[in-house]
């Protein structure tokens, strides 16, 4: 929020010029710097000289131009694996744990096939009335052999002239023999095997290993410190960490080292106890907690603290966003941060997440009690290429209020060619129309930034409730009840925010720092009101502690529910919690009843929404050099009219505008004894009540609204595009059918064909099936009625190599040169001459000899016109001269990307205000009059002031890339695609 500062994927041919240029583009654009981010598509082998050569003609870049970088520690993510060099050591590779169940009647014959694995426990336990008696299993593992599961058999490969034909076996696994006793039982099996399959690396490094961790230190870091060390501290800030956790699928995070460790910290044998991480059982949630507490310790030692101390003997800073178990673990973190802020306004806002690492106001309370406050969030990704700087702007605020500081968008791409585009897109970088414009939000950050400096008012503080979580169970089998479990939390930061009380989550890492004081907590320094807990199931020793200690100091303490049940070891928190409730500490039956106690008690404001529907309005509230700010942000799609009633006395109010407009005195009513500002949102917009004098508000002019429906003298200011985006798939003369643009393999898929293939074989070994090369023909057709010029455009890579491009029968893939569009590799050719009135043929044909090739991107083609389907076969025609702002497709700009100028109207008065009032506009607009500019607009409120009358008034869109890149539309009102093309 202080600057913008984004993931830069490193995706494709990189060279030293271009990484100059992009610098300075982004440089250009506002931001505050980037993180080096090498990423899938980049041909630089990672981690040799080359590469690193490349990073130090961008560190050197970003130096010249003033930008701060801050390294990646992967390739591509998540973090911990060095690209895949340490899966080569055998110990370091991350195992998974599996559970398997089965029921068995005595006298039952039981054959059970199992996958191959090492057997860390198989057992057969009795049940009585339904009940497992979990301390009386049988072991079952010398009842388990191997098997092999696949009959081979293979001709012209027999060992003498007399034998032609061979019959092996392969595919080894376990398999289990048994005959049940008397009574019923349940059979449970755990199985360790190295983790496969895993997203990138095949496998995963196992993070609980401190040796894999140190090697994998050495291999990334040491070598970044041995390229750009010297920038260590000054261009270079620091380095992020992604995504590492002790879990690469499985049934439960696991690692080989935890059975040991469990062993020396409880004495306790974790393999005959695998079971009650699963399933209820005696003591099952002691099992679980001590297993998540070692767990996350293991992690910090392993990870997070080499990490970390590797950073500050380096002056850089450990940033990162990962899962974390809970609040202390990210603690560790110089920047911690997390990853939220995925969707387009219009969406009910995800602000509290579904897990701590979604979850902001979790991460900004770490970094506030342990760090200077700085956190992050890697924002944007998956919205799609739709994508505009309203939903930017609007994300980074009701984040930005819940105490994230700083955002990293993912991400700028280095390209956007063929299918790098796809890579969890949008890329908010030059490619972008609205590029140009993305000033406004760096700027609106900086500012957004400025009006929350000073102390922030927090009346709250939460109880993390991570170990109530923990002892939910492992397995989708109680993926349900930890879900609830957690939702404790965010229904109780939802309540609270709806009720205007800001929070902090603290963790038992600041537990011995707290202290009572008249009556009131006192933490680092700071004073708040009262303390809540979530409605848990367990309680630590520590928690437990700290509410006795609070509640016999006088202090607020508040709960809901029924109390704490779960024995974790230190005996049954119920009995405590009674006791607590007896001396003072408030047990209310609802959250509701809670939450509106608090708020007569502590809240310091009190917002009313006037308006019809309910409207989060998320609010923050900040002191700083006598003066106090309120800021505001309407989180929904409706216009809000809200009254203000805040116990604060000044002299004055004003309203501060967050894009650049001076203070404006605020009105303030009394009634009954109280003092109301009253205020009006439009959809998504944010303001600031401050306690200072602003200029009086200028009388109201007349106010003109754009009219969005209505066609409109237009012309697009830049070339229009006709996305080829259906083709008809031909092999061999047999039509297959209708295809997108994809690899061949997809689009077999889609057709429900199966694929080519060829057999291989090895002497002994079972045969395999690979792709055999085949010669595909797409064809698409477009009717012209126009006579202006026509190019092809193609991405690089959009064919792959061996197809061909003929237009009408003509081969136009020789011309085919470079000539930039949205990325330095594109390429176009003239095809004016060959195209003619009437019907005309696109064929891509070719040799396909892998399964990833093809036709696997659109193709486009380019020039000054417009472009309408009619009778199903789009057609290019002469531009429109007419059309609405909120129709692309009437205007025949369906795939259009770039600028599009309406003229509106006359001024018919001296002074006019020309407002956009249709929440679903999302665009960035510019107004001019007479060819001036009254400024550029990116997301509501759309206002302009127009002096003088009589003047010619036009608006200038700058669209998303939407259209172009998916051949989509996007229905905010629906929120959902729309196909142009169906």
């Amino acid at each position: 929020m202080k600057k913008e500062r984004p993931f830069w994927f490193w995706n494709g041919e990189i060279s030293h010029d271009e990484i100059r240029r992009q610098v300075h583009e982004m440089a250009l654009g506002g931001v505050g710097g980037f993180f080096l981010h090498p990423r899938q598509g980049m041909d630089l082998p990672y981690l040799s000289d080359s590469f690193f050569e490349h990073v130090k003609t961008a560190v050197l870049a970003a130096k010249e131009e003033g930008l701060e970088v801050f390294l990646y520690d992967e390739y591509p993510y998540p973090s911990g694996v060095a690209g895949g060099e340490l899966l080569l050591e055998p110990s370091f590779r991350a195992r998974n744990l599996f559970r398997f169940e089965k029921e068995a009647q005595g006298g039952e014959s039981v054959s059970w096939d199992l996958p191959w694995g090492r057997i860390l426990l198989a057992k057969a336990y009795p049940r009585e009335e339904g009940r497992i008696l979990w301390e009386c299993g049988l072991d079952l593992r010398d009842s388990i052999g191997i098997i092999y599961e696949t009959e081979i058999f293979q001709e012209g490969t027999g060992l003498t002239e007399y034998n032609r034909k061979r019959f092996f076996t392969g595919d080894h696994a376990k398999r289990l023999i048994w005959t049940a006793p008397e009574g019923d039982w349940a059979i449970r099996v755990f199985l360790e095997r190295e983790a496969d399959r895993f997203k990138y690396f095949g496998g995963f490094a196992d993070p609980l290993n401190p040796d894999a961790m140190r090697v994998y230190l050495d291999t990334v870091h040491e070598r970044y410190e041995r390229a750009v060390g010297s920038e260590f501290g000054k261009t270079v800030r620091g380095i992020f960490t992604d995504e590492v956790a002790p879990f690469a699928g499985g049934d439960c995070i696991w690692s080989p080292l935890l059975p040991d460790l469990y062993r020396s910290e409880t004495g306790d044998d974790l393999i005959e106890r695998l079971p009650l991480l699963f399933e209820d059982g005696p003591g099952a949630s002691a099992v679980r907690y001590r297993f998540h507490d070692i767990v996350t310790r293991a992690f910090i030692r392993s990870f997070d603290e080499p990490v970390s101390r590797w950073c500050a003997n380096h002056h850089l800073l450990y940033a990162g966003e990962k899962p974390h178990l809970r609040g202390e673990q990210i603690a560790m973190m110089h920047i911690p941060g997390c990853d939220t802020g995925h969707q387009k306004a219009g969406d009910e806002p995800d602000l509290f997440g579904t897990s701590y690492r979604s979850n902001p106001k979790a991460v900004a309370s770490a970094s506030h009690f342990f760090r200077d406050g700085t956190a992050l969030c890697e924002a944007y990704h998956s919205v799609g290429w739709g994508m505009t700087l309203r939903d930017m702007r609007w994300m980074a605020d009701w984040i930005g209020l819940q105490g994230i500081t700083d955002f990293v968008p993912h991400a700028f791409y280095y390209s956007t060619s063929a299918l790098r585009k796809h890579d969890a897109p949008p890329s908010e970088f030059a490619c972008m129309p609205w590029w140009k414009h993305n000033g406004l939000y760096a700027g609106h950050l900086e500012r957004l930034a400025a009006v929350q400096e000073g102390k922030r008012v927090v009346p709250v503080l939460i109880l993390d409730s991570a170990p109530s979580v923990w002892t939910a169970g492992e397995g989708r089998m109680n993926a349900a009840e930890r879900n609830r479990r957690y939702e404790s939390l965010t229904d109780l930061q939802r309540a609270l925010a709806e009720r205007q009380l800001d929070y902090y989550i603290i963790d038992r890492n600041v537990f011995p720092d707290i202290h009572v004081s008249d009556g009131r907590i006192s933490l680092h320094g700071e004073t708040y009101e009262a303390l809540v807990l979530p409605e848990s199931r367990t309680l630590e020793n520590e928690a437990l502690l700290l509410l006795a200690k609070l509640t016999e100091g006088g202090a607020s303490v508040y709960t809901w529910g029924e109390p704490a049940s779960d024995d974790i070891g230190f005996g049954s928190p119920e009995t405590v919690l009674r006791h607590l409730e007896d001396k003072g500490m408030h047990c209310e039956e609802s959250l509701e009843v809670l939450a509106d106690d608090l708020r007569e008690r502590f809240a310091p404001l009190r917002l009313r929404v006037l308006s019809e529907g309910k409207t989060l309005v998320l609010c923050g509230l900040f002191e700083k050099d006598g003066v106090s700010r309120l800021v505001m942000t309407n989180t929904a799609r409706r216009s809000v009219t809200a009254a203000v009633e805040w116990n604060v006395e000044s002299a004055a109010f004003s309203w501060q505008d967050l894009d650049g407009g001076k203070p404006v005195q605020a009105r303030v009513m009394k009634r009954d004894g109280r003092q109301m500002i009253f205020a009006s949102f439009e959809p998504f917009e944010t303001k600031v009540l401050a306690t200072e004098q602003g200029k009086p508000s200028e009388p109201a002019s007349l106010g003109m609204t754009v009219s969005l429906h209505k066609p409109l003298p237009m012309h697009a200011l830049g070339d229009n595009l006709l996305r080829l985006g259906h083709w008809d798939l031909d092999s061999d003369g047999r039509d297959l059918g209708p295809v997108t643009p994809a690899p061949i393999v997809n689009q077999l898929e889609q057709l429900g064909l199966p694929v080519p293939a060829r057999v291989t074989s090895a002497f002994g070994c079972a045969k395999e099936y690979g792709f055999s090369p085949s010669v595909y023909t797409w064809t698409t057709e477009f009717r012209m009625e126009y006579a202006g010029e026509v190019n092809l455009l193609c991405e690089k890579g959009a064919l792959s190599d061996g197809l061909s491009v003929f237009v009408n029968g003509v081969d136009v893939t020789p011309g085919l040169a470079c000539k930039p569009f949205w990325n330095q590799t594109d390429l176009q050719t003239d095809l004016t001459d060959i195209l003619k009135p009437g019907m005309n043929i696109i064929t891509v044909s070719g040799l396909v000899e892998r399964d990833q090739d093809g036709l696997v991107n659109a193709i486009y083609l380019k020039g000054e016109f417009g472009c309408w389907k009619r009778d199903g076969i789009w057609t290019l025609m002469p531009s429109a001269e007419k059309g609405a702002v909120m129709d692309r497709i009437g205007c025949g700009l369906p795939f259009y990307a770039g600028d599009i100028l309406y003229e509106v109207d006359e001024t018919p008065e001296e002074h006019t205000e020309y407002c956009i009032t249709n929440w679903a506009f999302e665009d960035c607009a510019e107004l001019f009059a007479d060819g001036s500019s009254c400024g550029v607009r990116a997301w509501n409120p759309y206002r302009w002031q127009v002096y003088g009358s009589g003047k010619k008034v036009e608006l200038k869109i700058s669209t998303a890339l939407l259209g172009a890149f998916e051949g989509l539309q996007f229905d905010l009102r629906s929120h959902a695609w729309i196909d142009p093309e169906a």
